[in-house]
């Protein structure tokens, strides 16, 4: 393969594993520290959006992008199910909530300073 237009949804199905086996020896890896790392999921989301985006973009007249978009959109959701991704949907949806839980918490301070 040498264009992008020549993904297919199996060669990114190949890729799943490979991604989460590379993630987890970067997350292991030396010299990791306390930030956040990339791991599959985040990896394979932002090929997903990615592809999509690219995808929509060719459907617009006079598209720069028409060369370059695969026959079909190689990255649906469906590939990502049985890895234990919704774990870590799930996670991101408890992390995004606590959040909105804290910042609605400190509303009312902020509005009070605010006044002030």
């Amino acid at each position: 393969m040498k264009r992008c237009s020549e993904i297919l949804p199996k060669q990114v199905c190949d890729y799943i594993p490979h991604a989460i086996t590379r993630a987890r020896v970067v997350q292991r890896g030396p010299g990791t520290g306390e930030e956040v790392r990339p791991t599959a999921h985040s990896w394979l989301a932002d090929l997903r959006v990615f592809s999509s985006d690219l995808c929509a973009w060719t459907t617009e007249s006079e598209s720069p992008f028409k060369r370059f978009a695969p026959r079909t959109i190689p990255v649906t959701r469906h590939p990502f199910l049985g890895y234990g991704f919704e774990k870590a949907r799930e996670r991101t949806r408890a992390r995004i909530t606590a959040t909105a839980l804290d910042l609605e918490r400190e509303l009312p301070k902020i509005r009070a300073f605010a006044l002030q």
